[in-house]
């Protein structure tokens, strides 16, 4: 199927149009200006897997008000170039997790007039978004959200399994994230691969983010390998349990200030550092090492790092795990 008239539908009664022209693969083109969605709830997968659509056309019956799902919305449009979202009213969305997921060819996005304060899920929300160089999200309010995370583990060096990515995850040449004061993290649970594979992102303040609630770091930064600096000084990770590979790849960090890190609920710090082949300083002043499991956490970093540590004990056992390469020393000394 490649092309669809649907000059004559009356879509005045339809409440749901989840996946209706989900994975229509052949499509170039949709103009759906004569519809009328002033009564749909559910918009979830409507255009999902269709990977040749180029453009859609929403006309001025486009009315998303009831709306309430829009996960997977445009998920996998691997050829859309432009998308007007402007007619768009958020206002009642819930789910927006992975709307935009692979949306390669998109260059930029428009979402100023998004309301999202009632979204609650925001995974893989852009993820594998390869084309996008900037993203402004200044206008969105997440107070409800409690997911920007994947599911994901390292099962070797090379090796991941797990199910859904998260919010940025292989935004390859995204370079810029703009996020406004309502962008608020109080409620986010997961933040597992959040920039998972942005490998164009220099730098990172996220000194704002408020994590007293997340439990899963992992991945979070694996493979930034652009990433120079990553203000992370207001993080709250008293209650984060999985911090593997969270800094994985980083291999452009020079100096890495975790002095506020409670690690004392974290069971797993295996690969946290690996080949972070550039970092000369790392400060976790605070840190305890509970965890049972620390695989690879320190292999290959720099052999002129110097981490800092609260005490003897904690001075010891990095010195351990760094086999005698690099300095650890304790705070205030």
């Amino acid at each position: 199927l490649t092309s669809l008239d649907l000059s004559n539908f009356d879509t005045s009664q339809v409440i749901d149009m989840s996946e209706m022209f989900g994975y229509s693969s052949s499509l170039t083109s949709l103009d759906l200006s004569n519809f009328d969605t002033s009564q749909v709830t559910n918009m979830s997968f409507m255009f999902g897997g269709c990977y040749q659509l180029e453009n859609i056309i929403f006309g001025n019956n486009w009315n998303t008000s009831l709306v309430k799902y829009m996960s997977n919305m445009f998920g996998y449009c691997d050829s859309l170039t432009t998308l007007d979202l402007s007619g768009f009213d958020t206002s009642q969305v819930t789910d927006m997790s992975d709307m935009f997921s692979s949306c390669r060819s998109l260059p930029s996005l428009d979402l100023s007039s998004f309301d999202t304060s009632n979204v609650t899920n925001m995974q893989g929300m852009f993820s594998d978004c390869s084309s996008l160089t900037s993203l402004d999200l200044s206008k969105f309010n997440t107070s409800n959200v409690t997911n920007m995370g994947g599911r994901f583990k390292i099962i070797s060096s090379s090796s991941i399994s797990g199910n859904g990515d998260g919010m940025f995850s292989h935004c390859s040449n995204l370079k810029r994230i703009i996020f406004g004061d309502n962008f608020d993290t109080s409620n986010v649970t997961n933040m597992n691969s959040m920039f998972r594979d942005c490998e164009s992102l220099e730098e990172l303040d996220l000194s704002f983010f408020k994590t007293n609630k997340v439990t899963d770091m992992g991945l979070m930064f694996y493979c930034c390998y652009s990433l120079q600096t990553a203000n992370l000084n207001g993080f709250d990770t008293s209650n984060v349990t999985n911090m593997q590979g969270m800094f994985y790849y980083c291999n452009s960090l020079i100096s890495l200030d975790l002095s506020k890190f409670d690690t004392s609920q974290v069971s797993n710090m295996s690969y946290m550092f690996y080949y972070c082949d550039s970092l000369t300083n790392l400060d976790m002043r605070y840190a305890t090492f509970n965890a049972t499991s620390y695989l690879y956490m320190f292999s290959y970093v720099s052999s002129s790092v110097t981490v800092i540590v609260k005490d003897e004990t904690a001075k010891t056992w990095i010195e351990n795990k760094l086999s005698g390469i690099g300095t650890v020393t304790i705070a205030g000394t």
